[in-house]
């Protein structure tokens, strides 16, 4: 046994509650070992020490006052379990990951499946394609870009 495998057996070879086989080899240990048979002692003198330590009695206004300030988790309803589901789809991950079982699971189930998942799959691409374009050339920053170049150009058609 080598000193660290010794000290996790400590607290309970001072306490007297070690298996048999363990206290005989924390024994042979601590006959050789210096540095680990002043740390039982010191940890005997500890327990010992602790022991003559005096007890008190709570209050008995304080077992109510923690029960009081206690936070209390609250409980989503299943309106909230919902809607935080339904949040979920269209987050890019879980939306990719369901067009990803969609298009393996129609590939799977045969010809017109694999069509119908295609064409609706081509669909919805297409829809949000089109979103994030519109949404694109709508964004403040772009519309300001485009206004300075219109100018620019502006400017150099009279300068020309």
């Amino acid at each position: 046994m080598n000193c660290q495998e010794c000290e996790v057996n400590l607290s309970e070879y001072v306490e007297n509650t070690l298996d048999l086989d363990i206290k005989r080899e924390v024994v042979a240990h601590l006959h050789h070992c210096d540095s680990c048979s002043e740390l039982v002692t010191v940890l005997s003198r500890l327990i010992q020490t602790s022991q003559s330590l005096p007890s008190y009695e709570p209050p008995t206004w304080l077992a109510s006052r923690i029960v009081v300030n206690t936070p209390v988790p609250r409980r989503e309803s299943i309106r909230e379990t919902w809607a935080k589901v339904w949040r979920s789809l269209g987050e890019p991950r879980t939306a990719l990951a369901i067009f990803t079982a969609a298009v393996v699971l129609g590939w799977i189930g045969g010809g017109p499946v694999r069509e119908a998942i295609f064409d609706r799959a081509e669909g919805a691409i297409s829809c949000a394609y089109d979103r994030a374009i519109r949404s694109y050339y709508r964004s403040p920053v772009i519309m300001e870009i485009h206004s300075k170049i219109e100018s620019g150009i502006e400017q150099f058609r009279e300068n020309s």
